[in-house]
């Protein structure tokens, strides 16, 4: 391996980076799969944790709690811990930390909060539900945000580049998805390491000189990609597309132009083109993230703000974009409302210390989980009363009299009808008739 972009040096870039993914997956959370357009009808603009549910329209069970992030903020931490105290065996201690999770009574996912397919996918696996299954082989955005955070803190050295490859295949076999959580843990890494130079960098530049060294690496060093039970020519081919697309939207005016030079570019091959840049795909969501990270560089709260109120995979492109604000700005940029009512906020801060300080042991993940139990069962019972004081009104039932008098009703009336259409024909005949006598 000769890839070797440093970990975050600063300890102010490494709790940005972690602070800054586990605030963005709380803030897009709640509008995670809404539109665009419907988010700005119902919301306007989206400054806080906001309640989701004057837009969900009687679909309650959607409904997420304000300020509490889900399996995307879980897991990262999870397995970034797993990474720190299980150095080479990190990924095998990730696997056992998830299959030992303790059961939450009405979750059928443990302690974890609206996992997407490919965690479900995984959830199962470790849990010996999936045995059977047909392994998950779809591009998803969200395991890359999961990845890039834990792996740019906590893998040692070059080991970065295996252990999110590595990572990534435990949530789905597709090498896009691969390709992408390998660059943007080394976009983290690399913006970590140039933390005096905040205000100066060009972040979809440094995303594109990224993706071009790890398309390079999986050429030059094939093993490395062999390794992990992959093809190097795919990889490196998904890299060099990443790498195009970073290129691409440099010089693209604004969000609409970049969206449209993204959908353009990831889904030349594709047979279902998208329309938005926020679909749940590296391909969309992490050059996107990257280009409104760099667009609004001179307010990254507003860029994060921006970020979740384009909708779709919210909840995404808010985590991959918070730990990249987070790794090029550190925690400065991060309003006081947004750390102060973050749900769980005191753990969260215990749990980044020890990351950062080293201290990151298999009782801290055992204490961590422990703590999110109640959490998800909370939300859950919240849910549920929501959802019972929502029900939509249901159209009373009619009696046998009253089916009986609508249908008496419509016959009266319908032939009615028929006998004036037909008496009015009669008469026009008979009129007719005695004009030309």
């Amino acid at each position: 391996m000769t890839l070797a972009f440093a970990a975050p040096g600063a300890d102010d870039s490494m709790r940005g980076m972690l602070l800054g993914s586990i605030i963005g997956d709380a803030l897009g959370t709640p509008v995670d799969t809404l539109g665009k357009g419907h988010i700005k009808a119902v919301f306007r603009t989206i400054e806080g944790y906001v309640d989701p549910e004057p837009a969900l329209k009687n679909k309650m069970d959607r409904w997420k709690k304000p300020g509490l992030y889900s399996s995307l903020a879980q897991l990262m931490i999870v397995m970034a811990a797993c990474l720190a105290y299980g150095k080479k065996n990190g990924i095998s201690e990730f696997e056992r930390a998830l299959a030992d999770m303790p059961p939450v009574e009405g979750s059928a996912h443990a302690v974890v909060r609206g996992p997407g397919a490919a965690e479900r996918y995984l959830l199962n696996c470790v849990r010996g539900q999936n045995a059977d299954a047909v392994r998950h082989a779809f591009p998803c955005a969200r395991p890359v945000a999961i990845i890039a955070p834990a792996v740019a803190l906590c893998s040692r050295g070059a080991e970065w580049f295996t252990d999110a490859m590595r990572a990534s295949l435990l949530f789905t076999s597709d090498i896009t998805t691969a390709a992408a959580a390998v660059i943007c843990a080394g976009l983290l890494r690399r913006l970590g390491g140039m933390a005096e130079a905040r205000g100066d960098v060009d972040i979809v530049r440094v995303a594109r000189d990224v993706a071009d060294a790890v398309r390079r690496e999986a050429e030059e060093n094939p093993q490395c990609v062999f390794e992990c039970a992959s093809n190097p020519d795919a990889f490196a081919v998904a890299a060099g597309r990443f790498a195009e697309i970073f290129g691409a939207v440099e010089s693209a005016a604004g969000l609409a132009g970049a969206e449209s030079l993204i959908c353009a570019l990831a889904g030349r091959d594709m047979t279902n083109k998208a329309a938005h840049a926020t679909v749940n795909h590296p391909l969309y969501v992490v050059p996107y993230a990257v280009f409104i990270c760099a667009r609004f560089g001179h307010d990254p709260a507003g860029a994060l703000f921006a970020m979740v109120s384009e909708g779709g995979a919210a909840a995404a492109s808010g985590c991959v974009a918070g730990s990249i604000l987070g790794a090029a700005y550190g925690t400065g940029w991060i309003p006081d409302t947004l750390r102060e009512n973050l749900v769980n906020r005191k753990k969260l801060s215990a749990c980044i210390d020890s990351l950062i300080q080293g201290r990151a042991s298999f009782d801290m993940v055992r204490d961590f989980i422990a703590s999110e139990a109640p959490l998800t069962a909370k939300e859950m019972q919240e849910r549920a009363a929501r959802e019972k004081h929502n029900q939509p009104k249901r159209k009373k039932t009619p009696s046998g009299s009253e089916k009986e008098r609508r249908l008496t009703q419509h016959v009266v009336e319908s032939w009615t009808k028929l006998d004036r259409a037909k008496w009015k024909k009669e008469r026009k005949k008979l009129d007719r008739r005695n004009d030309s006598e």
